[in-house]
């Protein structure tokens, strides 16, 4: 998804006439972070900044995503188990103890809630 945000915020950008630097300093972001988003060299992409880019580009159909609680914990959630998936592929034992980690340690939270 990432890549093809990349992809509307460089057309955009071309389409306006504006030049990088411009550009991300309009968005509130350096120019090299800017550059490295438009062409799919970063991952990271602060739920601030998406706020900010929904402003400019109208990228999502659906406000809500930036207004409720629970969408912004599921997107957390989503994210932290892509990188969990991606530790998992180049260090698999130490993915599966931080996993282990959180699956022993849910039923003892719940324990001391109630």
């Amino acid at each position: 998804m990432l890549d093809q945000i990349g992809v509307i915020i460089r057309n955009s950008r071309q389409q306006k006439g504006i030049n990088l630097h411009t550009y991300a300093e309009k968005l509130g972001v350096s120019a090299g972070y800017l550059s490295n988003l438009e062409t799919g060299k970063t991952d990271t992409v602060t739920l601030s900044f998406l706020r900010t880019l929904q402003e400019e580009l109208q990228l999502f159909n659906d406000e809500s995503l930036f207004n409720d609680e629970l969408d912004l914990f599921q997107t957390r959630v989503k994210s932290a188990m892509s990188s969990l998936i991606k530790l998992h592929d180049e260090y698999p034992d130490q993915a599966d103890y931080f996993l282990s980690i959180i699956e022993n340690g849910l039923p003892l939270l719940k324990k001391d809630s109630l």
